[in-house]
């Protein structure tokens, strides 16, 4: 969110509560290679479990951002919105997954939404192909059936 997610803004919800992911404002590849970087990263002192968000139409800009970004700040993932259909959009920095990484449901979900995106195929297509890797015991009848009538 573009002039609301500032350093500021976070610093105040982390007072509220320690246990939020939080995430940056949506900064480009440009501004953070070739810009102030220090200025547009900047974390205040009680910042952690914070997400980078990165714009690009590039791979390897991201890369060089994420490397950057890594070099001088300590957030705990990058989400990498990418502008290109040949580069994967919205993908999470992968060593850095957090606890979704640890949760088996997480990780299903993850891996049905995840990139490449192709445009034929529907995003119920993707959620049904969820219904059926997860655990019955995962989902109850109740929060299984409101799913199922919101994706209709």
């Amino acid at each position: 969110m573009v002039d609301r997610t500032d350093r500021h803004f976070r610093y105040l919800i982390r007072l509220l509560s320690k246990n939020v992911l939080l995430y940056s404002e949506m900064h480009t590849t440009p501004a953070i290679l070739k810009g102030k970087t220090e200025r547009i990263l900047k974390q205040t002192d009680k910042e952690e479990n914070c997400v980078l968000q990165i714009a690009s139409d590039s791979a390897q800009e991201s890369y060089e951002a994420i490397k950057k970004a890594e070099r001088y700040f300590n957030y705990s993932q990058y989400n990498l919105n990418q502008e290109k259909e040949e580069v994967n959009a919205h993908v999470i920095y992968p060593h850095l997954m957090g606890l979704l990484h640890e949760q088996q449901g997480a990780k299903n979900f993850r891996k049905i939404l995840s990139p490449p995106y192709y445009k034929e195929e529907k995003v119920n297509d993707r959620f049904d192909k969820l219904f059926k890797e997860l655990p019955k015991e995962t989902l109850d009848r109740k929060g299984e059936q409101e799913i199922e009538d919101w994706l209709s």
